[in-house]
């Protein structure tokens, strides 16, 4: 089963780790993936700036500009995922 957990932030709440299923019978054993909300800035409140996998160790890192917008990224020891969003404007 996975379970969610979430931290209380001003105006709500936000996505701070899921834990995985595993092959053994305990849970507390299994595997944890946790999220990182580290700027202060009430705009970036709930942006992510980062994530810790299983293994206690921090593969992915983004900042952001005081507009909310991404300004680096960052990632180590993984592959950087391949899915990217995509805008189309029409006119």
């Amino acid at each position: 089963m996975y379970r969610y957990a979430f931290t209380a932030k001003p105006l709500g709440s936000a996505l701070a780790s899921v834990t995985y299923p595993d092959a053994t019978p305990s849970p507390s054993d299994n595997p944890v993936v946790t999220y990182l909300y580290e700027d202060a800035a009430t705009v970036n409140a709930y942006a992510i700036t980062g994530i810790i996998d299983e293994n206690g160790h921090r593969y992915a890192t983004w900042a952001y500009d005081g507009q909310g917008r991404v300004v680096s990224e960052g990632f180590r020891g993984r592959r950087r995922p391949s899915r990217r969003p995509r805008m189309t404007i029409r006119m």
